[in-house]
């Protein structure tokens, strides 16, 4: 008995290996479900279940950019404010976000808006998790609400639930129903940044409940910052202390 213990532990020793080679302990890729062995991730990339090739195309976004909007690559002044930010300050006293809405990150974000597909969600809260490290802490997480009408045709606020999960990963505390849309407006997409503004102009409202409160505001894309600014006001009028803005993507152009 004794003497065929060393052999017994050999064989154990060895069955990590013979189930790494079998592939049992591989993993699917969030993105682009690829198996992947958890030993070949790096560095801030060990939690996000992305494959190697997925990594280099999801990094995110360490390049120049304005310090108010987060437009990327602009031509900053001393103060490192884009022309515009320059010439009008955006409301929101922070803004934080992980990428650029481009490539592979602009896929997921579709895919969990368009397609439903929810298990997203997870992926982009991880990358929201990284983002809002140079955010002071909130006393409340909110998402930019949808309309009832729109909410009801898609199913789901996507925001919202990205919020819901980044909750639960800071132990911030999230809210519904402290801040909604008063109309239906047309859809963002098909309007440029002047009708955008005027689109929104009072299109928000908040509830004192966030009298004091340091707040996040939470979307999955910035485009020209018309949504953001809108609902910053609303937020700002019904008494919070501070707004910092947080977005999984911010696009290259506006």
């Amino acid at each position: 008995m004794n003497a065929s213990r060393p052999g017994a532990l050999r064989w154990l020793a060895g069955l990590p290996a013979f189930a790494e080679w079998l592939g049992f302990n591989q993993r699917r890729c969030s993105h682009c479900s690829a198996p992947y062995f958890p030993g070949e991730l790096r560095g801030d990339f060990a939690s996000l279940r992305l494959c190697p090739a997925c990594q280099l195309t999801l990094a995110q976004y360490s390049g120049l950019r304005c310090r108010l909007c987060g437009l990327p690559n602009p031509g900053l002044g001393a103060a490192r404010l884009c022309s515009k930010c320059a010439r009008e300050k955006p409301p929101w006293h922070g803004l934080a976000y992980y990428g650029i809405y481009d490539g592979n990150l602009r896929d997921l974000i579709l895919r969990l808006k368009y397609d439903a597909e929810l298990q997203i969600i997870r992926t982009l809260a991880d990358f929201l998790l990284q983002a809002c490290q140079i955010l002071p802490a909130p006393n409340l997480i909110l998402a930019i609400p949808q309309h009832p009408s729109g909410l009801r045709k898609r199913g789901f606020n996507q925001a919202h639930e990205l919020g819901r999960r980044l909750a639960k990963l800071t132990g911030f505390r999230t809210a519904s129903g402290l801040l909604w849309r008063t109309r239906r407006s047309p859809p963002q997409e098909s309007l440029g940044a002047q009708a955008r503004r005027q689109n929104l102009q009072g299109a928000f409202r908040a509830s004192d409940a966030v009298a004091d409160s340091v707040i996040w505001l939470l979307d999955d894309v910035m485009t020209t910052g018309s949504t953001c600014a809108e609902a910053t006001r609303a937020l700002l009028e019904a008494g919070a202390r501070e707004v910092h803005a947080l977005f999984v993507a911010r696009t290259p152009l506006v």
